[in-house]
């Protein structure tokens, strides 16, 4: 895999997900200022089903069918079938569970019910998702980003041309609804272009226990760590009152896009390094702690700059609405940022453990996360509302990344050497200069976005980042053996 591959993707990936936040920031305080509290909740809840079922469906197939083609490319066809026919599965089961949740539920509005309903079609049709795999072999994103902001923007325009009459909870939740089954659909129709050919699911398929006998530890793994991450929705949901939802959904809202950020970043490094431990092993040890220093900036940034501008912020998405009832909004926002920040650099961990087939150690990572999460959520809902939920997927974040950390450090993987100084001197300042402009609130905001902005180009340009991007273009990656698995995939279909 060259160099450019991986960092063009990377850019592609962030800039179009940069785009992507902007128009949810924009949708998000439209949305948390026009409706009511127990609207902006279900809307919330609305989202927070399909990113759950996406989740579940997930399994961490990604990653490991990203890994395995890596190392053999003659496979693909293959596994991307047997990726389609288990996901086919879950999504039913998936699918007759939303609506028996939409069902049991006394509480709902007759058109929140039929929403959640129409919903659980989305969630049958989700297993299409599989084509997303595609992009990141192929190293090309340039279509799919296109299809996705496309539909997001369209989304957008929609909510914001609706009449006054119609903005409810449950009529923005069926378009969020229509906006998940046209992205599925378009992933499907440029995945296929992509390929070249359909891959088949089979009810049948006689190599589903082997991709689960492959897969189903990382992908218990990932299952428990999002669940841990967007639980806390469905804890105030059951544990407390519409109007709480409302108020952890102000909070929730414009921190959750930043986990799949990191999440996007990291993507194409897992095809490119799971190769480099097979092909070029100091190569992937000058790569992971390149990454590593990185993220921990990140992190810094995240966590110090959420802290200290949550009003700020809060207040430019819904003006004084969530500020007026309290702090718990703000403080809730707070322990999310923190936890953010903690979550975003596990993501390199999960890289390196993955691509040294590691998978256990991130299970019992993940296990530590959602026991704790969950335990927390149970107790602390119910006493402190949103504050509790955010507090409880804080501590979840901070005690994963803890175990991840020293047994990475224990093995000796971490090295930081002076140079770290170079990346946690800066975001360190920029929170110092911050906290001497509490009398200048707007120009702390623009300071704190701009500054951390400025800090992360500074770091990205450095030597050793340039030659952690370059390393890849010696690991050998065999690009040309995709077309094995392209021919094997027309020959199948």
């Amino acid at each position: 895999m060259n160099s450019g591959g991986v960092a063009r993707s990377q850019v592609l990936l962030l800039g179009g997900q940069l785009i992507r936040l902007t128009l949810s920031v924009v949708l998000t305080a439209f949305l948390g200022r026009s409706l009511s509290l127990s609207g902006f909740g279900y809307f919330g809840l609305v989202s927070s089903i399909f990113l759950i079922a996406q989740e579940v469906l997930e399994m961490g197939t990604t990653a490991v069918v990203l890994r395995e083609v890596a190392q053999t490319p003659a496979s693909e066809a293959k596994l991307l079938g047997t990726l389609l026919s288990w996901r086919r599965m879950v999504a039913v089961v998936l699918a007759v569970g939303c609506c028996a949740l939409a069902l049991s539920h006394s509480e709902m509005d007759e058109s929140e019910r039929l929403v959640l309903v129409f919903a659980s079609l989305g969630i049958a049709l989700l297993f299409f998702n599989a084509y997303n795999v595609v992009f990141p072999l192929r190293q090309s994103f340039g279509r799919v980003l296109v299809l996705g902001l496309s539909i997001q923007t369209s989304f957008l325009f929609l909510v914001l041309l609706l009449p006054g009459r119609l903005l409810s909870g449950a009529v923005i939740g069926l378009l969020v609804v229509i906006r998940e089954i046209v992205q599925i659909i378009g992933i499907r129709f440029l995945g296929i272009q992509l390929l070249g050919y359909r891959a088949t699911a089979r009810w049948t398929d006689t190599r589903l226990l082997e991709l689960l006998k492959t897969s189903w530890t990382f992908g218990l793994t990932v299952v428990l760590y999002k669940l841990a991450f967007f639980g806390g929705n469905l804890f105030v949901w059951i544990l407390a009152d519409p109007d709480t939802m409302g108020r952890f959904s102000a909070a929730f809202r414009p921190v959750a896009p930043l986990l799949d950020l990191s999440t996007l970043f990291v993507t194409p490094l897992i095809a490119a390094m799971s190769w480099s431990v097979r092909g070029d092993a100091p190569a992937f040890a000058r790569q992971f702690n390149a990454y590593f220093k990185l993220f921990v900036a990140t992190t810094l940034l995240i966590a110090i700059g959420g802290c200290m501008i949550a009003p700020l912020i809060l207040n430019l998405l819904y003006g004084d609405r969530y500020l007026e009832a309290g702090d718990e909004v703000v403080k809730s926002f707070r322990w999310l940022s923190v936890g953010l920040g903690f979550g975003m650099l596990s993501q390199i961990f999960v890289v390196a453990d993955l691509a040294k087939k590691r998978e256990r150690e991130l299970l019992a990572a993940s296990l530590i996360c959602f026991g704790l999460s969950m335990l927390a959520c149970a107790v602390s809902v119910p006493r402190f509302g949103a504050q509790g939920a955010a507090f409880a997927t804080c501590i979840g974040q901070v005690v994963a990344l803890s175990y991840l950390a020293v047994l990475s450090v224990s093995r000796g993987e971490v090295r930081l050497g002076k140079s770290v100084l170079l990346y946690v001197t800066p975001p360190l300042i920029l929170g110092g200069i911050l906290a001497l402009l509490t009398e200048f609130p707007m120009a702390r905001l623009i300071l704190a976005f701009s500054g951390a902005g400025g800090i992360l180009v500074f770091l990205w340009s450095l030597p050793e980042q340039r030659q952690c991007r370059d390393s890849f273009s010696g690991a050998g990656y065999p690009h040309h053996s995709f077309e094995q698995g392209r021919v094997r995939g027309e020959q199948s279909s």
